[in-house]
């Protein structure tokens, strides 16, 4: 029963400290923003529910893609999360439509 026990603390615990959320913050149109990241598997759910898939990872950075097409206008966003310096870039990339590219920085959980 002990070792049931512990190997149910163990599996609690070691999901728990792969949980990782980034709060970040940037400035649009002269306005503070908020934007949250947080990892499901291998991909990360934006605070506004979008899922995007982790395409590279090291022990310094994260690169996130997410990919739509709408009325046959293909849209990439693309995402760079600094794990060292605590920030990010974001941009939308369309023809004729990119969005503009965001930043800020982070806090980690």
């Amino acid at each position: 029963m002990r070792l049931f026990l512990l190997t149910i603390c163990i599996i609690i615990f070691s999901s728990i400290s792969h949980a990782e959320k980034y709060a970040c913050a940037y400035v649009f149109n002269g306005q503070a923003k908020p934007l949250t990241f947080e990892r499901q598997g291998q991909y990360f759910v934006k605070s506004n529910k979008a899922m995007d898939k982790i395409t590279f990872e090291d022990n310094q950075s994260i690169i996130l893609q997410a990919y739509y097409n709408s009325n046959n206008k293909p849209m990439s966003f693309q995402t760079l999360i600094d794990k060292i310096n605590a920030n990010f870039v974001m941009v939308g990339l369309k023809y004729n439509g990119s969005t503009s590219i965001i930043q800020g920085k982070c806090k980690i959980y």
